[in-house]
């Protein structure tokens, strides 16, 4: 049995903030995704451009007394998490094409 170490660990290196834990996502409208995955809170939101076209938003939020250490955690799984992430990129394109 071969064991899978990642490169970059801190990708996935997270500080339990919540009750629940690392992981929520709610659909508010099919547009409309608010997402909490390790440290990344985001809010995505698919704009129709045109027939065969849409323009993904994706808006990154921190806390404004939150350490610095945190927020870069926080943008660094973005790098994981967001559009153009690793984790989501089936998901994006089939935002794009529904």
């Amino acid at each position: 049995m071969h064991k899978v170490h990642l490169q970059t660990p801190e990708l996935i290196d997270h500080q339990r903030e919540f009750k629940h834990g690392t992981g929520a996502i709610m659909t508010v409208f099919f547009n409309l995704i608010l997402l909490q995955q390790l440290n990344c809170l985001a809010m995505r939101h698919v704009i129709q451009d045109g027939p065969d076209s849409c323009i993904e938003e994706w808006i990154l939020f921190d806390y404004a007394d939150e350490l610095q250490v945190l927020t870069e955690r926080r943008l660094c799984q973005a790098d994981l998490l967001s559009s153009a992430g690793w984790v989501t990129l089936e998901d994006n394109k089939l935002i794009a094409v529904t």
